[in-house]
């Protein structure tokens, strides 16, 4: 690792993966972290969260899976909020 001409900001080499991997974590975890405490979603790390994702899920099969795996349960779980928002729709227009 060493830094760039941008403050607080760093360049990771590596010939293998695991590293970069690890460091991508500790980060998304940092800036998590940061927003749970300051509880304002302050922009730079909601924006770091995402970027972090992104590249762990193009490195780190296993994570992408799991990723995939958690927005399709999310998916389902708005399909199943809507259908049930319509089913009792339905059954107060039969109740008329």
């Amino acid at each position: 690792m060493f830094p760039t001409k941008k403050p607080g900001a760093i360049t990771l080499v590596s010939s293998d993966v695991e590293p970069i991997i690890r460091e991508l974590k500790a980060t998304l975890k940092k800036s998590e972290d940061y927003i749970k405490e300051t509880e304002t979603g302050i922009p730079n790390n909601t924006k770091r969260i995402e970027q972090c994702k992104e590249l762990i899920a193009k490195l780190d099969t296993s994570f992408a899976e799991k990723k995939a795996l958690e927005d399709r349960i999310h998916r389902l779980e708005l399909q199943s909020n809507e259908t049930n928002t319509l089913l009792k729709q339905l059954i107060e227009q039969t109740k008329k």
